[in-house]
């Protein structure tokens, strides 16, 4: 059988652009029935009358003639013959047939997808034309291969071209794009799949203007073979207008019904649309409750003239439990702990207890970074995207520098002013004994953070595209000096993927922050900044960058970091990443960079696992100061930034 794309009978032919999809169905035997008890089979049925029949082993050649390369790319990714050619199908000469049969549909909707109508597919098997086939056909392998040979003969045709184009709707809709902004253009190439894509705009411009049952009626396309030509109309029916109905919430265990419905922002009575449900799916979303949420509309209007809307939940386990390690040559080993709740008063209300333990190795336990604490948080406290966050924490760290032993609360607000942008503010409380190179003091901290975060990340672990933006103030007064100062940060982190798949990405980080108000032995030592290590740059002892006192670290008001990566893939699980970092820690209230800049420089290989890449790093500082190491490794989850 010759498998083509329909030829017109005169100058112009009219057709409806659609791709059939051919399904086959080998019908198999039932299969054995019996019990087996102690080897002595009860109650067996057997059919001696029919058996699976195996694959048939065979060669793809596809012969293209015409077309570019990109064509030609997208012709051999579409054929399953040539992609399961490893894997031949079951049942014989008949599974063959099939696959072959429905690469020919395969084939023929690329063509169209490409905007080649008038293409065609040519077929055989053994030297046979396919519709000339038999079930029962014993098919002769290649003498050489031993396998049998299907040649697929291409010929794509002529390049079709959009004509006329025109986009209607009736029954309302006064607003909605023109057929050349859906890229229907006359001139254009004439692929199905912007035909398609105009169809959605058109009823997504239409749903956008509260007509929930905004439907396509009609396609009309008209090919020209002449002049190879698609002429296309698309009739749309925008439907009325409606408002938001009854809404109903199934799912809920031990969440409260009516505290999901009212997070959802989702009122009854108010105009209809899409993006309302949208943004109501992802607030539940993000109450990290839930393990699957769906919001969906009904397909046809209430009696009163409203549209119905559905809330489909699916609770997680209230409880869990989690732990995470790390380890670097140069910060020692940290393990960390963490119990939390879900959901503990039916409101979605978040209970978080987590412990940790760092700088595992030292000789003396008391030169071990420790930290215990708990987080709450309480969704909705004042309207739907404001949550209130409280916070209690002790502390001991010893890193090289200072000795600070504190207890922390914390209470704030969180809102979330749309999905990708947060700002929050709040109280806090602090009283630490720090001794350091200014000697042993206490500090009574009484503070007010304010943060706000613009996030386009794709992915928290391991971006590829979108950045991070943050700013960071928070006014301090200590009563036990009686000495105000400034602390001030602002971080940005860009993602760039250089292809489609995202297997080469460049990644850059840049920090700056200032502490004013007062001088460094006016600061409590873990206000002021540092660098070096993990977090900062690399290849350098931890928070061992920054102004010295006696030889020793002090740190300094002053901050300015940046991180340049370039993030490749060699294979589908492993990936390099060279990078250099650079840093500088002054006493001044604002960066100097006069030249005295830190810079460490080195490479690290990333394993991707399902929770995000494995990330083991080695740095070198190229121009190390005291204890600083001549190089360090880095171990990890996620990417360094």
């Amino acid at each position: 059988m010759k498998v083509v794309a329909a030829r017109p009978r005169g100058r112009a032919w009219r057709s409806a652009v659609a791709c059939a999809v051919l399904a086959c169905a080998l019908v198999l035997p039932q299969p054995a029935a019996a019990i087996d008890l102690f080897g002595l089979k009860l109650f067996e049925k057997t059919d001696e009358t029919e058996t699976a029949v195996d694959g048939v082993p065979y060669s793809t050649d596809i012969i293209i003639t015409g077309g570019d390369d990109d064509l030609r790319a997208a012709l051999e990714a579409a054929s399953t013959l040539v992609g399961e050619e490893d894997n031949p199908p079951p049942g014989g000469t008949v599974g063959l047939a099939a696959r072959a049969r429905s690469d020919a549909e395969r084939l023929i909707a690329t063509l169209y997808a490409s905007g080649r109508y008038g293409g065609t597919v040519d077929i055989t098997i053994a030297g046979r034309p396919l519709g000339a086939i038999e079930p029962d056909a014993r098919l002769r392998p290649a003498p050489d291969s031993g396998k049998v040979p299907v040649i697929v003969r291409i010929d794509p045709g002529p390049l079709f071209r959009f004509g006329e184009t025109r986009i209607d709707v009736l029954n309302g809709g006064a607003d909605y794009p023109t057929a050349a902004e859906l890229g229907l253009r006359p001139g254009a190439a004439a692929e199905s799949g912007v035909i398609l894509d105009a169809a959605d705009r058109v009823v997504a411009a239409l749903r956008r203007q509260g007509h929930p049952l905004a439907r396509i009626e009609r396609r009309d396309v008209v090919a020209d073979h002449a002049s190879s030509t698609l002429d296309v109309t698309l009739v749309a029916i925008a439907g009325p207008r409606a408002r938001i109905g009854r809404v109903t919430v199934t799912g809920t265990e031990r969440v409260d019904a009516e505290f999901v419905r009212r997070q959802t922002a989702i009122v009854e009575g108010e105009p209809y649309s899409p993006e309302t449900l949208r943004r109501g799916a992802e607030r539940l979303r993000r109450l990290e409750v839930f393990d699957s949420v769906r919001v969906r509309e009904g397909e046809t209007l209430d009696a009163d003239g409203t549209l119905p809307v559905f809330i489909e939940v699916s609770e997680r386990k209230g409880r869990y439990v989690g732990a995470s390690a790390t380890w670097s040559s140069v910060d020692g080993a940290e393990v960390e702990a963490h119990w939390g709740h879900r959901n503990l008063f039916g409101g979605a209300e978040r209970l978080r207890v987590e412990g940790r333990v760092g700088r595992i190795g030292e000789e003396r336990a008391e030169d071990l970074d420790y930290s215990l604490g708990a987080t709450f948080v309480k969704p909705g406290v004042i309207g739907i995207d404001t949550d209130l966050t409280a916070e209690a924490r002790i502390l001991q760290e010893e890193p090289n520098v200072y000795a600070r032993r504190s207890a922390i609360a914390k209470i704030g607000l969180t809102r979330r002013f749309d999905p990708q942008t947060s700002g929050s503010i709040g109280l806090e409380f602090e009283r630490s004994n720090i001794t350091d190179s200014f000697g042993e003091r206490d500090f009574m901290l009484f503070g007010a953070p304010a943060e706000l975060v613009r996030d386009t990340r794709d992915n928290r672990l391991d971006p590829k595209r979108g950045y991070r933006a943050a700013l960071f103030a928070e006014p301090i007064f200590d009563a036990n000096q009686d000495n105000f100062f400034l602390v001030s940060k602002a971080s940005f982190s860009a993602y760039q993927a250089l292809d489609a798949a995202g297997r080469f990405v460049l990644a850059g980080r840049v920090l700056v922050g200032s502490v004013s108000g007062t001088g460094l032995a006016g600061l409590p030592a873990d206000r002021r900044f540092y660098g070096g290590g993990g977090g900062s740059v690399r290849g350098y002892a931890y928070k061992n960058i920054g102004p010295r006192m006696n030889g020793a670290v002090i740190g300094g008001r002053s901050i300015v970091e940046a991180s340049l990566e370039a993030r490749v893939m060699v294979t589908d699980m492993i990936g390099i990443v060279p990078f250099v970092d650079i840093g500088q820690v002054a006493d001044t209230a604002y960066p100097q960079l006069d030249g005295d800049l830190k810079v460490g420089a080195g490479a690290g290989v990333r394993y991707l696992t399902p929770i995000g890449p494995l990330r083991l790093d080695v740095a070198v500082p190229l121009n190390k100061d005291i204890d600083d190491p001549d190089w360090a490794v880095y171990l990890g989850l996620g990417q360094a930034f």
